[in-house]
């Protein structure tokens, strides 16, 4: 895969089966609008596309990070 929010989409998609029921609401929430914002930068709905995927794919990877932390029991 060659599209960084394809990808960190994925990543979430895959602890949508390691999560407590109470996280999972937001989770697939924060998936939805992850893809929604890698549509509107294939649809070049943003002037600078480029610099919209990188910060969404940071955020997506500092929930992940957070998330994963939690899910093991570690401080972030």
């Amino acid at each position: 895969m060659d599209d960084p929010i394809a990808e960190v989409a994925a990543r979430l998609q895959e602890r949508t089966h390691a999560v407590p029921p109470h996280y999972l609401a937001f989770l697939q929430t924060y998936r939805r609008t992850t893809l929604a914002v890698g549509k509107a930068v294939d649809d070049a709905m943003f002037e600078d596309p480029a610099w919209v995927q990188t910060w969404d794919v940071a955020f997506a990877e500092l929930y992940l990070d957070a998330l994963d932390a939690e899910l093991e029991g570690r401080t972030p």
